[in-house]
């Protein structure tokens, strides 16, 4: 049996939901329940966390290659990713 639920109401607040349910598990039936793709979420935060890595990989090369001092630079980094990180929870969860 799969259930496809909707977001205006749930499904087991209608009568013939829910017995279609009870019935489909009195009968030993696999109950599977439909949600949406995460496809998305997962692109989102991809993209959202590939920037900062990008940004301290070439940071890091160029560091390397011209003898720069990066610990400011590297503290400053790690703050920014660290609020781009709980910025890209809070986006997720809406």
């Amino acid at each position: 049996v799969l259930v496809v639920p909707n977001r205006h109401r749930s499904v087991y607040t209608r009568l013939w939901c829910g017995y279609e349910a009870y019935v489909a598990s009195e009968d030993a039936k696999t109950i599977q329940i439909a949600t949406a793709s995460a496809l998305r979420a997962k692109y989102q935060t991809f993209v959202i966390c590939a920037a900062p890595a990008l940004f301290g990989f070439f940071m890091g090369m160029m560091g390397r290659v011209l003898n720069w001092d990066l610990r400011l630079p590297t503290a400053l980094l790690t703050a920014s990713a660290a609020f781009i990180t709980s910025y890209s929870g809070h986006l997720l969860r809406q």
